[in-house]
Formats: C-alpha cells, structure tokens, sequence
C-alpha cells in the first residue's frame, strides 16, 4: 500500500473518530449520533454480554469489568505513571541496544551518546518531580494566600464557593473529581 494511502485512511478514520466523539449524542439520530451511541452503549453491553455467557450466567464479568473500566478512569491510579515509564525506558533500553553501536558515524558524532543519555535522566527527573510535587491543594489555611495571587477579574471568574468544598473558591481553580479536591490553577 502507497505511504500516502495509508497515511490518508489513517487520517481518515481519526478525525471521524473525533467527530463521533465531539458531535455524537447519545439521543441523536444523526450518523455520528448513531456511531456513537454504538461506541458508548451497544459494544460495552455486548461484551457484558458475552462475559455473562463465559461466566456460566453469573455477571461476575460484567460487574468486574465495570470495576475495572471505573478504578482505570475515574479514581487515581498509577496507570499513566506505569505507561509512561515503560515508554521511557524501554525507547531508552532500545536506543542503546540498537542506537549506540551504529554511533559514531558520517551524520552523528559520538557525542549523541552522552545527550541521549542527559535527555533520558532530564526525563526520568522531571516525571519524578511532577510526580511528587504538590499540584495547588486548595485548603481552608491557603485559600486566602492563592485568591491573592490570582485576583478575580469579574468577567471569567466570579466570587463562588465550592460546592463540594464549601471553601471560597478562588480564580483559575476547579474541583477535581478525581483527588476530590480543589486545585488552584487547574487550567
């Protein structure tokens, strides 16, 4: 298959895929409503389905892949974290196996060795970092300090309270459901 093909249908499928999920509604009887609902609600059941058949009738599998559909997207987890290291490492592991014995040659100096291995460590420290850092944790001690430094313009944000909270809830800051806090700048 020409390069230009398959680079053509790959788009293709993309952006109809984005369609679907940004103008597809599940009450709609659009094209897209149509694939999206058969995205969202059809295959999801049918394979409930099928692991209710695998299962012997019980809906153990259902109700396991329920929990494991709601522990990988709505809870914090470490999956991204996970993912993100083994795409780290492992293109580090290849880029010394099969990258490092063609180095030196016409095009890269020996030097590239030693760069890719400073971008592997920036890597690894700056995930590091991210992942221990406090995010802005918006508590009853801080919120007077963080609306301070983000004043309300009182055109996008307004004086609010947080309804889960039930602290003021500063500029720029937004309840995330997945901590089940407020977070200052979450923009």
């Amino acid at each position: 298959m020409n390069f230009f093909v398959a680079v053509g249908i790959y788009l293709a499928v993309v952006g109809f895929g984005m369609a679907v999920f940004l103008l597809g509604k599940s009450d709609g009887n659009s094209v897209f409503d149509r694939v999206y609902r058969a995205a969202t609600e059809y295959v999801p059941n049918a394979i409930k389905f099928v692991l209710r058949i695998l299962c012997c009738g019980s809906d153990r599998g259902g109700v396991a892949l329920d929990s494991a559909w709601n522990y990988t997207c709505n809870e914090a987890n470490p999956i991204v974290q996970i993912v993100y290291l083994s795409l780290v490492v492992g293109g580090y592991f290849l880029y010394v196996i099969f990258g490092y014995p063609l180095l030196p040659n016409l095009y890269l100096g020996e030097y590239h060795k030693y760069v890719g291995f400073l971008v592997f460590v920036l890597c690894i420290y700056t995930f590091a970092a991210a992942s221990v850092t406090d995010p802005g944790i918006i508590t009853k001690r801080n919120v007077h300090a963080i609306s301070k430094i983000y004043p309300m313009d009182e055109i996008l944000f307004h004086e609010k309270e947080c309804s889960t909270c039930k602290q003021p809830k500063p500029a720029r800051s937004k309840h995330c459901s997945l901590c089940n806090r407020c977070v200052a700048r979450f923009d």
